[in-house]
């Protein structure tokens, strides 16, 4: 996260991603794991083999808020990935309905992406990115519609709920626990928030 940061913003350390939550909503039990590296290899290892192709990484149609060079980025994030030992390659949409149509398509990979929190209510963000209900679809107009991995599971779903029910950090741990197993998604970074 530091070196797609680091090549977005001056002061990179101002802005990488220490948990899934922007650090306004910040609770600690979400932090970063060492071992999401050696799980991230065990879990990717067999990937490539078993799809016979390169991974296909799509990426937003123009710089945005939350990522001031899209090409930049998505050429950092390649080389990350390929690290791990797979074979990604970079899509660039050229326009908000190209990227829009293979996000509700699920046409692709690995997607790049990002959404600015609408209320401060962290369990209102991790259900817009984690919710089943929230998995883009054609023809289906959703505004919270931003689970980008298409994360579907049942677990995850009822931790989001009880989270809803129970915003203390022994409810938000329980969901970590699951995230920390998954890994549905990868937080990068956060930009900046300036009120006025």
């Amino acid at each position: 996260a530091v070196e797609v940061t680091a090549q977005s913003y001056g002061s990179p350390q101002a802005f990488a991603a220490r948990s899934l939550l922007p650090p306004c909503m910040d609770f600690k039990v979400l932090g970063g794991s060492r071992q999401r590296l050696q799980r991230a290899q065990q879990l990717y290892g067999q990937l490539e083999s078993k799809l016979g192709r390169r991974l296909k990484l799509i990426n937003v149609w123009t710089s945005r808020p939350y990522l001031p060079d899209p090409r930049a980025s998505g050429e950092v994030i390649v080389r990350q990935i390929e690290a791990l030992g797979l074979s990604v390659e970079l899509h660039e949409s050229r326009s908000l309905e190209e990227y829009l149509s293979w996000i509700a398509e699920g046409d692709y990979d690995l997607a790049i992406g990002g959404w600015a929190a609408e209320s401060p209510a962290p369990a209102d963000f991790l259900e817009a990115i984690l919710s089943s209900e929230n998995i883009p679809q054609s023809g289906v107009n959703n505004s919270s519609a931003c689970n980008f991995s298409r994360w579907a599971s049942a677990a995850t779903d009822q931790a989001l709920e009880d989270f809803r029910n129970d915003s203390s950090e022994r409810g938000m741990q329980a969901l970590a626990d699951l995230l920390q197993e998954e890994i549905p998604l990868i937080p990068l970074m956060y930009g900046s928030s300036i009120v006025a």
